[in-house]
């Protein structure tokens, strides 16, 4: 199995624990922080314009959210990378 599908099965099952996770309101990880911040970003980018609040405002508290979380699976993503660079240094030597 390459290493691009090894990082991928690991990030989807992270992501799965994460929607788990968040669902329950318990986030361990990277990816689990990601998922509920989407989840918040997305909810409040999507709610009805509200009287009480600034729609500007809340647009930006959505779209700052999602790029938190974007920034978080990136991240991961990265790690795991450099992780399995370092395995296969290791496994080759």
């Amino acid at each position: 199995m390459s290493q691009n599908n090894k990082i991928l099965k690991k990030i989807g099952a992270e992501f799965l624990m994460g929607i788990f996770g968040a669902l329950g309101t318990h986030v361990e990880t990277k990816v689990g922080l990601g998922v509920f911040l989407l989840i918040v970003g997305l909810g409040i980018l999507l709610s009805p314009k509200t009287q009480d609040i600034d729609y500007f405002s809340q647009c930006l508290v959505g779209v700052i959210l999602i790029v938190m979380a974007l920034i978080l699976f990136i991240w991961r993503i990265k790690q795991l990378k450099k992780k399995m660079k370092i395995l296969n240094e290791v496994i080759l030597n």
